[in-house]
């Protein structure tokens, strides 16, 4: 014979929270769990980037350190083309005061000056530079220089004063002829030669254009 048991509404309360602790403890463990591994994984990638950010400074500090080192061994010898006018714009306006005021004072014939137009040239590092510096572009302009002369002394002395003056010039070709009616006479102090020169005049421009820093493009 069975005998229904009988439970106090009390009994069954207890029943039925036990029954919802371990219902809802399996399952708050694992949010808990989720949650926990979210966290870690937050905390990795901060890690991470921290690690990041402290390379980079590392670099940065490593970088200025060898870009002083650079500054440091070549600071006199940028000092000296800037002097020389080599890091100059090209003054056309100058360069023709400078050779008339060279022409006067060596008391030669009347000198011919024409300028071609201005080049540019964006100068690259080497590949394999690891700290390329900023861009730096060669300007460049041809000069054509027609005089005439008493005899070849002059041209070498219009040739020592024009290298001293600042700037970056490079004489290319100089053609000498003989003034047909001077032939036999020399030395009279007359035009007996007539010389025809080139040049190349140089500077480097430490702030390119936009558009010759891209390199044309």
């Amino acid at each position: 014979m069975k005998m229904p048991l009988q439970l106090a509404k009390k009994d069954l309360m207890l029943l039925k929270n036990a029954a919802i602790f371990f219902v809802v403890l399996p399952t708050l463990a694992v949010v808990m769990l989720i949650g926990a591994r979210s966290l870690q994984q937050a905390a990795n990638e901060s890690l991470d980037a921290a690690s990041m950010r402290f390379e980079q400074a590392r670099s940065s500090l490593t970088q200025i350190s060898e870009e002083e080192e650079t500054i440091g061994r070549f600071i006199d010898r940028y000092l000296q083309m800037e002097a020389d006018g080599i890091v100059s714009p090209l003054d056309r306006l100058q360069f023709l005061e400078r050779v008339r005021h060279i022409r006067e004072s060596l008391q030669l014939y009347t000198i011919d000056v024409s300028m071609d137009e201005q080049n540019s040239l964006l100068l690259t590092y080497p590949p394999d530079d690891l700290l390329p510096g900023e861009p730096v572009a060669l300007n460049q302009t041809t000069i054509d220089l027609t005089l005439s002369l008493l005899h070849e002394g002059d041209l070498l002395r219009l040739f020592d004063q024009l290298l001293i003056s600042p700037g970056l010039l490079q004489p290319s070709e100089c053609m000498i002829e003989m003034v047909p009616t001077a032939e036999n006479a020399m030395t009279q102090f007359r035009e007996n030669l007539t010389a025809q020169c080139k040049l190349h005049w140089y500077s480097f421009d430490l702030t390119p254009p936009a558009a010759i820093a891209e390199d044309g493009a």
